[in-house]
């Protein structure tokens, strides 16, 4: 039998893991033990002397060996050989020593040379802190026919001890940080809880509390954590107010030292806040050509419309008057406005008006978007022929000049009025112009008053602004011979001549296409 003594010397060093975030206090992480030996291996015929290192993770119960060395072999030639080993054990440790069976492949330089393999049950009893008498029965087994040999290993190990550094740097995030029904119900409110080193968590729990401090969910577990968790809602489901709920987390890692994890928070919105939008055809609004009603459709826009309580659509005129309103508690379709009635509650050709969107949510706030739009000139059937609907032609009182004595505002809007006129004349250019002017009667409570101020003033007065705007249509390339022009005095007022605020509208223009006679 042989002996094998391992002698092992080294210093021990030890480098410490530290936490993320580091204002927290490092910490011993796991262990690599690494062995240094010297080993003394007798037999029957010889000797051997060995020495070498091993490798074990504290975590793991597996222990990597190599080893080199020269032996002597005794009888009739004596022989001086080398051997380098390597092999893999499974140790088992017990408060006063440990057992490690292990098995090793062996590469011997002699003449001739071999290899095989070699079993060990190593019995390795603690001296003192880092060190230890190891006892081992070996049997090696050569490849090249030589009998097995037995032999007894002696030795000394000496264990080196560092300290792997630990990071798992716990941290949560939560996707998106505003929830709202709509997002619970296509994929829910997601809670990730990751780390550097998942692997190396050995319990964690997360948790969600209200604004309150109550809790309104928990996950707990071993081990590495799930990917994601998802949140289930709100166990207050009739608050309609908006909750910011806090995520925090626990995570303690296998050697049972907590780790720190700032905490995130995320916001319950049960009523989101609408969105509301106006889509209103482009260009300007008309008639038919021939006069045929057209419908008008405006898109009203509500979103989500499961916050919305209610909603209004109003038109309001140049001067902030409501002309025409829709209203509901439902999330609307599109609009439609009748042309036929939007003309019957008095919609003009050629104006600007505001479409205004107000609504409400379950919550009581309140929204508001206006979006402005122009009216064309419109065109309607009478017995007298096509008549041409136009708000006005802005004269001054007591005047046919329509292109000056008027702010630049007024004058640009009449300038732009005729310009489509002149468009839509020659469009129908079969067709000849008729124009009616209109004046303001001032003394309509007096009838013989009003009588000679229709005579001496008002006819020649209306005559007179029919002709200028025939002379401004000559002017943008109409034909003066399809011109006729009228003057009507105060005859079909659009207002009462009492209503100061509005009668200024009698100060008019109208027009009509004729249809030729076959």
């Amino acid at each position: 039998m042989s002996g094998f003594l391992i002698l092992g010397t080294g210093l021990s060093t030890r480098l410490e893991a530290q936490t993320v975030p580091a204002q927290v206090e490092p910490y011993p992480g796991p262990q690599l033990d690494l062995d240094s030996f010297w080993q003394v291996q007798t037999s029957f015929d010889g000797a051997e002397l060995d020495s070498g290192f091993s490798l074990r993770h504290s975590r793991l119960p597996i222990r990597w060996q190599v080893s080199g060395g020269y032996g002597y072999t005794s009888g009739p030639t004596a022989l001086l050989r080398g051997v380098f080993a390597a092999g893999v054990g499974w140790v088992w440790d017990t408060p006063w020593c440990r057992l490690v069976p292990q098995a090793l492949a062996f590469w011997q330089l002699s003449s001739p040379s071999s290899w095989g393999a070699e079993l060990q049950l190593s019995t390795e009893w603690r001296l003192n802190d880092g060190h230890y008498l190891a006892f081992a029965p070996e049997v090696r087994f050569y490849t090249n026919g030589l009998s097995p040999t037995f032999s007894l290993l002696v030795g000394l190990r000496d264990e080196q001890t560092f300290l792997l550094p630990v990071i798992i740097n716990p941290r949560l995030s939560i996707e998106p940080n505003e929830v709202t029904p709509q997002i619970m119900s296509q994929h829910g409110a997601k809670i990730a809880l990751a780390s550097d080193d998942p692997v190396d968590i050995l319990n964690w729990s997360v948790t969600i509390t209200d604004n309150e401090g109550r809790i309104n969910h928990q996950w707990k577990g071993h081990g590495p954590p799930p990917v994601t968790f998802v949140w289930p809602g709100s166990r207050h489901p009739d608050n309609l107010n908006d909750q910011t709920f806090t995520v925090s987390a626990t995570v303690e890692d296998d050697l049972h030292h907590p780790w720190p994890v700032p905490q995130s928070r995320f916001t319950w919105i049960p009523v989101p806040a609408i969105q509301g939008s106006l889509t209103l055809p482009s260009g300007l609004y008309s008639l038919g050509d021939e006069g045929q009603s057209r419908d008008w459709v405006l898109g009203v826009h509500l979103t989500p419309a499961s916050s919305l309580r209610r909603w209004r659509l109003v038109i309001r005129d140049p001067a902030g008057e409501i002309l025409h309103s829709w209203s509901g508690t439902k999330a609307p379709s599109p609009v439609v406005w009748s042309g036929q009635e939007a003309l019957a509650e008095g919609l003009l050709s050629a104006t600007t008006y505001t479409a205004e969107l107000i609504w409400q949510d379950r919550r009581g706030r309140n929204g508001r978007i206006s979006e402005p739009f122009t009216t064309d000139i419109f065109v309607q059937k009478t017995p007298e022929g096509l008549k041409i609907l136009i708000p006005t032609i802005h004269f001054p009182p007591n005047s046919a000049s329509f292109q000056t004595a008027l702010g630049h505002e007024l004058i640009g809007e009449n300038e732009a009025v005729l310009k489509r006129l002149a468009e839509i004349f020659r469009k129908f250019s079969r067709y000849a112009i008729r124009i009616e002017g209109y004046a303001n009667l001032v003394h309509y409570q007096d009838p013989e008053k009003a009588a000679w101020e229709q005579k001496q003033q008002l006819l020649p007065l209306s005559l007179q602004r029919a002709q200028a705007v025939a002379d401004s249509l000559v002017e943008l390339g109409i034909d003066r011979a399809r011109i006729k022009v009228v003057g009507k005095g105060d005859e079909n007022p659009l207002v009462p001549f009492s209503d100061q605020r509005e009668n200024w509208k009698n100060r008019r223009v109208e027009f009509y296409l004729i249809r030729p006679r076959r």
